[in-house]
């Protein structure tokens, strides 16, 4: 009967005393047969259900005589040994655990909304095998998760910059970070700035128009009071516009505006590496936030109806915007690794050459792509990549590395401190990656 407590052997009693003593939880009891089977219990809040539910976990039978007799497990959920691991196997894993092996429809939403975060939700719940309200849902939580932030990834060869790298090496002391911050920060052409260490210390990546310019940069840096009194080598090389992508600071659109083409006497035409004023300002609020509503923009910029709409498929079409983005700002990563390649025998490097490229993009269950930055580099003439670790295994990752690049000598640094912009973390599809298309064209020959 319902309400009716169960009166127990003082034996049984004695027993199931104990069992309470060793779980944290509630322990049920029930009589069938002569026999009193025994679970821990507890309930849990599911978000993705809105419910509570409750969880049983079986630990076994105490007999008349006061005995326990373990439960035999033949299903694997319930072998568990105890009902936290029960609820964890059940509604998700660690948090962590979670963070670094997501679903297999999360990883799914990443990657749409990191080739195309204006993608209607439909289709990324099309994409993901999902409902489009599950679609929303999850795509909430990943975001709050790793700090989705929406953004453009840009060309920057079309408006007439190139991209560099300098690598410096401090022979003793070397300058306060902070001082170094506030003085690279100030300059538009360059969009990160790392501490490094092993035979590097510095690792900056930056804009240029030419070498001249570039040059001069380095000089200017290099004759500043922070920088000046302490002795250093500097190397700087070009990156080839190879696989992914560095956002833009905001401090870039300073220096862009040196870019728009106002009609004059002296300029009735534009140049190929010149924009509009309203290319310009789409490009920024763009930039700032990738899925801004059009509409909002125009009445924010003051033009006319479909104006920013029209100008973001224009600046696809000239292949200025590559496309809307995500960079992820709150990744547990371990480790961000550089690599920097030495192509020795270019013999062995070419025979390989379809093995790097898959190498390159090739699929994880991470949430990020495997890596972040890769990209042939002039000096020394070669390649440099960047990859985030989730764990510990450096070596790993170092011995994978060589293993595929045959006939280049490597170098490994770990970034500590990336103290000026960000690298793009994101879950790019490889179908559309320079490296998937090679290696089709290559199929297809």
């Amino acid at each position: 009967m319902r309400g009716t407590r169960l009166v127990l052997p003082p034996e049984v009693e004695k027993t199931l005393n104990a069992i309470r003593k060793a779980h944290k939880h509630g322990i049920s009891v029930n009589l069938i047969r002569g026999n009193y089977y025994v679970a821990e219990t507890t309930t849990k809040y599911v978000k993705e259900t809105g419910r509570t539910k409750s969880f049983y976990l079986y630990l076994g039978k105490i007999e008349r005589d006061g005995k326990f007799v373990p439960a035999r497990h033949r299903k694997p959920e319930t072998s568990i040994g105890s009902v936290e691991g029960l609820v964890k196997n059940k509604i998700g894993k660690d948090p962590l655990e979670q963070l670094i092996h997501p679903g297999a429809a999360e990883l799914k939403i990443l990657e749409a909304v990191s080739t195309d975060a204006r993608m209607p939700i439909r289709e990324i719940a099309k994409r993901a095998g999902v409902t489009p309200q599950v679609a929303k849902y999850k795509l909430r939580k990943l975001e709050k998760q790793y700090g989705i932030r929406y953004t453009i990834e840009m060309a920057s060869r079309p408006l007439g910059f190139f991209r560099y790298a300098i690598f410096i090496k401090f022979l003793r002391d070397m300058p306060n970070i902070k001082d170094v911050k506030e003085l690279l920060e100030k300059e538009p052409t360059i969009q990160l700035a790392a501490v490094m260490k092993g035979d590097y210390d510095l690792f900056i990546y930056l804009f240029a128009e030419n070498t001249q310019t570039l040059e001069d940069k380095i000089y200017a840096l290099r004759s500043d009071r922070v920088f000046a009194p302490f002795n250093a080598y500097w190397y700087a090389s070009y990156i080839t516009d190879a696989y992914g992508y560095i956002p833009l600071r905001e401090q870039f659109f300073d220096l862009l505006k040196d870019k728009i083409w106002v009609k004059s006497r002296e300029r009735l035409r534009k140049t190929p590496e010149q924009i509009l004023q309203r290319d310009y300002f789409v490009l920024k609020e763009l930039n700032e936030n990738g899925k801004a509503d059009f509409a909002e923009l125009d009445r924010k910029l003051g033009y006319a109806s479909g104006a920013s709409d029209y100008t973001y498929h224009k600046l696809l079409e000239q292949k200025i915007i590559r496309r809307v983005t995500i960079v992820m700002q709150s990744l547990p990563i371990k480790y961000l690794l550089l690599a920097l390649g030495r192509q020795v025998n270019m013999q062995l490097f070419n025979i390989r050459r379809k093995e790097e490229l898959i190498y390159i993009i090739e699929e994880t269950g991470l949430p990020t792509n495997r890596f972040v930055l890769s990209a042939d580099i002039g000096a020394p003439y070669g390649m440099m990549s960047v990859a985030p670790l989730f764990d510990e295994n450096v070596t790993d990752f170092e011995n994978d590395y060589r293993n595929t690049f045959r006939g280049t000598e490597i170098q490994t640094f770990v970034l500590t401190d990336v103290f000026l912009g960000s690298f793009g973390f994101r879950k790019i599809s490889r179908v559309y990656t320079p490296q998937y298309k090679i290696i089709t064209e290559e199929l297809k020959g």
